[in-house]
């Protein structure tokens, strides 16, 4: 098994800032399988643009970023993939308005209906369409800054594929499950949509491969 170069980065981050406490996260799950996570950043607020460099991402096939690090490194993150696919998960939900330039590097933005209506509204608290709205859910996508295809999470209705390049979108509906706990499906979502699209398979049938 490889080293992974996000390994390194965070372990070189880590030596960087001895004395800063782990940053960590609370999970409280319903009867419905679905979470509420209550993030304390922690030292992952302390991680600097120039700690980028010891991540090794010019080599990399596809990367994917999240906001839980300073807008600032995941910019410089952004920058430093040379011909990667950049992949924006913006988990937490922004509570401003990401940069027009960091939308800019983006080639794929995978929101989930909460942050996509939070990234629609420059970052601040919005009405969510209903995930049965795929015409509203679109919209909303289209509205972005930069051309990023969009690929919206509908948790148990599956993704909405949102192709800008070419003015479609196409709905992915989820397979059937007794959900019982969703803590880290997203994660998993959007590591298969890297390593699919780092593949050279298209939007739709990588959508479909992670659900």
């Amino acid at each position: 098994m490889r080293t992974s170069p996000l390994a390194v980065w965070m372990e070189a981050a880590s030596s960087s800032h001895p004395g800063a406490r782990t940053s960590g996260a609370t999970i409280a799950v319903d009867g419905d399988g679905e979470n509420l996570i209550l993030v304390d950043p922690g030292a992952n607020n302390l991680l600097g643009p120039d700690e980028v460099e010891t991540a090794g991402l010019p080599a990399a096939e596809a990367v994917i970023v999240q906001l839980e690090i300073p807008l600032p490194t995941v910019a410089a993150a952004m920058s430093a993939t040379a011909d990667a696919i950049v992949l924006l998960n913006p988990a937490p939900a922004p509570a401003t308005a990401l940069p027009a330039a960091l939308l800019g590097v983006a080639g794929v933005l995978v929101p989930n209906l909460a942050e996509l209506a939070r990234l629609a509204n420059d970052g601040r608290p919005a009405d969510l369409p209903p995930a049965s709205d795929l015409t509203e859910v679109a919209r909303l996508a289209r509205s972005l800054a930069g051309t990023a295809d969009v690929v919206v999470s509908l948790c148990s209705r599956g993704a909405l594929v949102v192709c800008r390049s070419a003015a479609t979108s196409v709905h992915i509906a989820a397979l059937p499950v007794a959900a019982v706990d969703t803590t880290g499906a997203g994660d998993c979502f959007c590591g298969t949509l890297a390593a699919s699209l780092a593949e050279g398979l298209r939007s739709s049938r990588v959508v479909t491969t992670a659900r």
